[in-house]
Formats: C-alpha cells, structure tokens, sequence
C-alpha cells in the first residue's frame, strides 16, 4: 500500500484454520480500500497458513496485507501486541480468527461517520447457535457503563498511538482487553464516541470469555477492585438498582418465560 491506511485490522489465530477463513473472507470482501490486514498466528498446525497463504493468491486482497507471520509467541495478548507494534492505520481494529465483519460494506459505512476521538465503538451481533441478536450501546459512556457491561473488542476502532502507548498487559487470562478499556476511559479520559452501525459477529457460544466464564467473571471483579474505590461501587450500584433494575428484572422474566416455552 501506498497511502497510509486509515484502519489497521489485527488477526491474530492458532489452530482455528476455519475460522481464519471466515475472517479473512470477510476482510477480502470489504468495498472499503483504506485499511491494512495484519496477521499473527501462533505456529499453527492444523493448515492455518495454508489458508493465509491461499488468500494471498487474491492480488486485490493481498495488497492491503501489509505484514504476516507464523511463529510460536506467548498467548492472546502478547500476540496481538505484536500486531499493535505493525499497525500504520489511524485506527486499530482487533478481528480474531472467526469473528466476521457484518456485510462488505460495513467498514465504508463506519468511516463515513468522520470520527476523530480516541475511541469510536460501534454495535455488534452475539451469535450463539442459531440465534443472532443485536448488541446496542449506549450514546455515552457513563461510570456505570462496566458494571453492566463491557465493550465487545471485535466492534471497537482504538486510535493506533493510543494503542502504542498502552500495550495489553498480561496480568489477566481473558480480560486484558477490558483492562486497557477501563484504564483509557477511566484514568485517562480518554474521548469515545458511538458509531449506531453493527459492525462485526461475536461468538458468544464458543468465544475465549464465553467459554471460560467463571473465570472471565472472576477477572472482571479484580478489574472493578482495580478501578473503582469501594465508595464509589456502592454508589454506583445503588443508582444501577434505582435506574435499571425494573429493566433488568424484565428481562430475566422474558428469558424464564422463553425457557418455558422451549424457545
């Protein structure tokens, strides 16, 4: 590539040969020209770089690889720290081997949205089984926002020097990624706006966090510890069961209630 692109998407994979494709057929696809593809993957065995090698045979999409590579690292994070340390975009997009962009022309429709600040995050689709429903956040990001939920990685555009500046620890198993969130956001104030477009699939049935779940919940609490004073939880909490709890309890009664209903 010439020009300096404006969104860098980092793939990182190791042994999900499969998915890999999914992505990178996904990627391949995009009407949108100014991005870089960026892949890490971990030495796989099970024909991964065949699948890498066999996309580049695409002189259209092979353009816009500006860096590959298949070597043993040391996990999730460390690798995609190296594909950080490559990006040349504006903007980082982290799209793991089997997360998918939603539709060919949906990084042309996000960067038509003209956004600037430190972090632009969009919606997304949680697929489990044959179920796919629409994930919306919210217009702002408020000191509540991560004791409801976190940001799906796969739908966030992360200014590439804020990226730098912050490589993903490696304290956690799973939530380094929600670790960087709350440490920009919160101690850093960094600047984040909402792009009202769903931007990728997330696999909510056989992702990292989804498949680890007891873990996931456990790092995520040292996460709150880490940075919320306790005054401040107890605050927070209480304005979440004042505001959303009525919401949150129909929910639960909708899912119950489906449940039932063998649905």
């Amino acid at each position: 590539m010439n020009e300096k692109p404006f969104i860098s998407i980092i793939t990182i994979n190791y042994n999900n040969k499969d998915g890999l494709k999914k992505t990178i057929d996904s990627v391949a696809s995009q009407t949108f020209q100014g991005y870089e593809h960026i892949i890490i993957d971990g030495g796989s065995t099970d024909g991964g770089v065949d699948v890498i090698k066999s996309a580049l045979k695409n002189k259209d999409y092979a353009a816009h690889v500006s860096y590959w590579r298949s070597q043993k690292d040391d996990g999730i994070y460390p690798a995609m720290n190296i594909g950080i340390e490559r990006a040349n975009g504006e903007y980082c997009l982290m799209l793991n081997s089997g997360d998918c962009l939603a539709g060919a022309d949906v990084l042309k429709k996000a960067a038509a949205f003209g956004f600037t600040e430190d972090i632009a995050y969009c919606d997304a689709y949680f697929v489990k089984g044959k179920h796919c429903r629409r994930i919306h956040y919210p217009k702002k990001i408020t000191g509540a926002f991560f004791f409801l939920r976190g940001f799906c990685h796969q739908t966030t555009f992360i200014k590439t020097s804020l990226q730098k500046a912050n490589p993903y620890s490696t304290e956690y198993k799973i939530v380094n990624d929600s670790d960087f969130f709350m440490k920009v956001l919160i101690k850093q104030n960094a600047s984040a706006r909402h792009i009202p477009i769903a931007l990728s699939y997330y696999d909510a049935e056989n992702g990292l966090s989804s498949r680890n779940a007891g873990l996931h919940d456990n790092e995520y609490a040292a996460l709150i510890d880490k940075y919320y004073p306790r005054r401040v939880q107890e605050v927070i909490r209480s304005y979440i069961k004042i505001r959303y709890w009525p919401l949150l309890a129909a929910r639960k009664a909708k899912k119950f209630l489906k449940s039932l209903l063998g649905q």
